[in-house]
């Protein structure tokens, strides 16, 4: 009598992405001729029909290089105990903490324009790559790392070539249109949210919380099949094709080379200059790829590591969003970034309040790669304001200043120069000021 029901079914421990099941299905066929389905829903793989040379000891032994565990029974989670909890939180504390002080301790004491010599983009890509812009591209290495820990260092290699390549090549196009393409800060910002709500799901992911472990970066099915090779466990053009995607990514520094390859003259210029900045931010990233890479690759830290990673990319996230909420209008805490906190008072006004200099409220503030200082005022409504900005060295996103709930548009600002802004605050309340890429920021609280 035929058996109605042939179908096999595998528990799979170590199932992680959708490469991984294309990788699986495919090796299965082509090695014993069977139809395999794999779900990534409850993590197992059911074959078409019974086969003898088909056990958990020889599937086993076919994918030993990929690092997948195949059962008849549930495989149970791992559970982590008191002193590697402790650990994770610890370390990923200190990591964030680490984080905070490098972005308010960064300064860029120069700024880069279109006769600038090459090596100044290579600098300023460096500074890049350990201010609070690694919050996009570092928090995408760490949220993809678990999913190309199977291609080991290949895979991140094709990250940074990718990368690098795009770099060159859309710097080079961006030389050749000039100022055509212009991003305002909130397309930028709502960009930025929408990549960050993304990048909150791949931590909760590497996290280890359940609902979001079907969340997967990933080209279509049918192109995946087509790009994965049968005998490859992590196809490279996946990882390459996100490193050239992380040119669009915008962070302020990246934004602000972007902007001068527009204006450099001819796209051999353009090209070069996104090049050296790209090539600055290699020896920070790379250093991520290369830890992330070895620890996923060692059982022992694999877990914790995994764990830890997905707190930094929610932190990532989490800052990203906050930065944006600014740009956009609302107020929100500015976790990364330099703060002065300085108050500047009328010192014949003992209630705070700003002087006011023919008929104006005058505030005077310096602006710098650093910060803004003062960056809190006090003001009057209905009285019309003079602001009166000094750059005494801007860099990245703090050449301009946005305050969307006081007054449209944005302030320029000119290394070297004053510039004014004058508007006529109408409703008391507390007024976040900030650079357009939300990151630095400020508060003008307007009293009755």
């Amino acid at each position: 009598m035929k058996n109605k029901n042939p179908n096999t079914t595998f528990f799979i421990s170590g199932l992680h992405c959708k490469s991984c099941k294309i990788i699986i299905e495919q090796k299965i066929r082509d090695t014993y001729r069977i139809h395999a389905s794999v779900s990534m829903g409850d993590n197992t793989v059911t074959l078409e029909k019974t086969d003898p040379r088909v056990n958990e000891h020889s599937l086993n032994a076919l994918f030993e290089a990929e690092g997948y565990t195949f059962s008849h029974s549930s495989l149970k989670k791992e559970k982590l105990d008191i002193f590697q909890l402790l650990f994770i939180v610890i370390t990923a504390a200190v990591l964030i903490n680490l984080f905070i002080f490098i972005g308010n301790a960064t300064s860029v004491s120069s700024t880069v324009s279109a006769t600038s010599p090459l090596f100044a983009y290579f600098i300023f890509g460096a500074l890049a790559s350990i201010s609070s812009c690694a919050a996009l591209v570092g928090g995408i290495i760490l949220s993809l790392s678990r999913q190309w820990s199977r291609g080991g260092a290949t895979s991140h290699i094709s990250f940074h070539a990718g990368r690098l390549i795009s770099f060159a090549i859309l710097g080079g196009v961006l030389g050749l249109i000039g100022g055509a393409i212009r991003l305002t800060p909130f397309f930028t910002a709502f960009l930025i949210i929408a990549v960050s709500i993304f990048m909150i799901g791949l931590g909760f992911q590497m996290i280890g919380i359940s609902a979001f472990q079907k969340f997967q970066i990933s080209l279509p099915t049918s192109v995946m099949k087509k790009a994965l090779g049968v005998r490859s466990s992590q196809n490279s053009l996946i990882p390459f094709f996100i490193g050239a995607f992380t040119f669009f990514l915008p962070c302020g520094f990246t934004l602000s080379t972007q902007s001068i390859a527009l204006i450099s003259g001819g796209a051999l210029k353009g090209s070069l200059i996104m090049f050296s900045f790209a090539l600055g931010t290699l020896p920070a990233l790379a250093f991520i790829s290369a830890s992330s890479n070895t620890l996923f690759q060692n059982p022992k830290f694999s877990i914790a590591f995994s764990k830890i990673a997905g707190i930094l990319v929610f932190f990532f996230a989490v800052t990203n969003i906050s930065s944006q909420l600014n740009v956009l209008g609302f107020s929100s805490p500015s976790i990364l970034g330099p703060s002065t906190n300085v108050v500047r008072q009328d010192t014949n006004n003992s209630s705070g309040l700003v002087p006011i200099v023919d008929g104006k409220q005058l505030l005077k503030m310096n602006a710098s790669s650093r910060g803004y200082d003062p960056n809190y005022f006090k003001i009057k409504t209905g009285v019309p304001v003079r602001w009166e900005v000094t750059d005494t060295g801007t860099s990245g996103c703090t050449n301009a200043i946005i305050s969307r709930s006081l007054f449209e548009g944005q302030i320029d600002l000119t290394p070297g120069k004053t510039t004014a802004k004058e508007f006529t605050p109408r409703q008391p309340g507390k007024y976040r000021f900030s650079c357009w890429m939300g990151m630095v920021t400020g508060t003008i609280e307007v009293v009755n």
